[in-house]
């Protein structure tokens, strides 16, 4: 017997091992409370930039954007980078700032949080309260960082009614 008649019956073996190492990984698993330990360290990211916003920490505030992040405020220009958002954030922040989470989306390592956001009345401004929105990444340390921060004030009915399907909302301090 020839070596190849030895080892032709060994080829299909041969290739299902080596064609088995080539397939694409298989889908990611929801692993139970992942989604929840998220979610949790989201929320205390929240409550740290609302904590650092009322304490007029612009320092403290700006730590928690990403390096790139975006901030949108309203009826003004875009401000990109953090340390352009410490910036923005130095020209002045108003206390009294509470934030409810409306909707958080938790997909690996990004999340997107919707939320409505009150500022109590100051000597120097009226009460304020409106909606927000961010976006958030992972980072390799397994904390959140905000790379986009968007919010408006809410000023009057926008002609749309409620569909009385709005969700309890839960309290960010």
């Amino acid at each position: 017997m020839t070596a190849t008649a030895l080892f032709r019956p060994l080829v299909p073996l041969f290739l299902g091992v080596v064609l088995a190492g080539c397939r694409p990984p298989a889908p990611a698993r929801f692993q139970p409370g992942h989604d929840a330990l998220a979610r949790r360290d989201i929320e205390r990211t929240v409550a740290r930039y609302v904590r650092a916003s009322n304490a007029g920490d612009a320092e403290g505030l700006a730590a928690l954007y990403a390096d790139d992040a975006i901030l949108l405020p309203p009826e003004d220009t875009l401000v990109r980078g953090r340390r352009a958002i410490e910036a923005f954030w130095q020209k002045g922040m108003e206390t009294g700032l509470s934030l409810e989470t409306v909707r958080l989306d938790v997909h690996g390592d990004a999340a997107f949080l919707v939320g409505r956001y009150e500022l109590a009345e100051t000597a120097d401004a009226p009460a304020d309260g409106g909606k927000c929105a961010m976006s958030l990444v992972r980072q390799r340390d397994g904390s959140w960082q905000v790379t986009t921060d968007i919010w408006n004030g809410d000023t009057g009915s926008s002609g749309a009614e409620d569909d009385g399907n709005e969700q309890p909302i839960t309290p960010v301090t």
